[in-house]
């Protein structure tokens, strides 16, 4: 999962790849009250964080935060879930 992370990284702007980076750091240390969470429809425990263009989808449980996806917002991030 961390490749395709980065894969995505890769294609984002400086400037994104910073709030991405970010974003991620406060998921993974479960920092999750500086965000904008939104429950993802039919999951207890699968979450979207959403800043400016950037959305990452996240698994939350009593290990950590493990982040399933990460792009720019389009019709296609939210399919898979």
């Amino acid at each position: 999962m961390v490749h395709q992370i980065d894969k995505n990284l890769d294609k984002f702007s400086t400037k994104d790849k910073e709030l991405a980076r970010k974003l991620i750091y406060l998921i993974i240390h479960n920092q999750l009250e500086f965000l904008d969470l939104k429950k993802l429809k039919g999951h207890t425990d699968i979450f979207r964080a959403r800043k400016k263009k950037i959305r990452i989808i996240f698994m939350k449980n009593k290990n950590g935060n493990k982040i399933l996806h990460m792009s720019t917002r389009n019709d296609k991030t939210y399919m898979a879930y």
